[in-house]
């Protein structure tokens, strides 16, 4: 939103603040009225009146929740195990080296594995905003909009 427009007073022209067009009083042309923001509030309107709105809602917080729990179950596994098995299973499988006369062992390659998961997941995320999210949101508000007379 423009907080500054230029104001006509007499012949002279100067910035001044939307407030102060408000406060004018004058009939409000289309300019002033973006400047408001009054159109914008008109299509946010019909943005969240349309059921695809929620859909998108729905589907990308759906989303992003399995990507959350993935990433948290993956670290609690690797957490949890470490730290209550230390002799048992996975956590001594990780102290021993990856192979004779190496430094590295296998949890170092298994942290590693970690991080590669978490940018594939990103990348997912990503992937999946750019097409299937962003062509919804593409199509609701071009909607929004030619239903409020604007050009798309």
């Amino acid at each position: 939103m423009r907080f500054w427009d230029v104001c006509r007073l007499g012949n002279g022209r100067r910035l001044c603040r939307v407030e102060e067009i408000r406060s004018a009083g004058r009939r409000r042309g289309p300019r002033v009225e973006k400047a408001l923001g009054l159109e914008v509030k008109h299509i946010y309107q019909k943005i969240k009146e349309d059921p695809r709105f929620r859909e998108l809602e729905s589907k990308r917080r759906n989303f992003t929740w399995l990507m959350v729990g993935i990433m948290l179950a993956n670290d609690f596994w690797y957490i949890c195990a470490t730290a209550f098995y230390p002799e048992h299973g996975y956590a001594r499988f990780w102290g021993t080296p990856i192979g004779e006369g190496y430094a590295t062992t296998w949890g170092i390659v298994i942290g590693f594995l970690q991080t590669i998961l978490f940018i594939v997941l990103v990348g997912v995320y990503i992937y999946r905003a750019n097409n299937e999210f962003d062509t919804l949101k593409d199509a609701i508000v071009a909607d929004a909009r030619r239903a409020a007379g604007e050009k798309p």
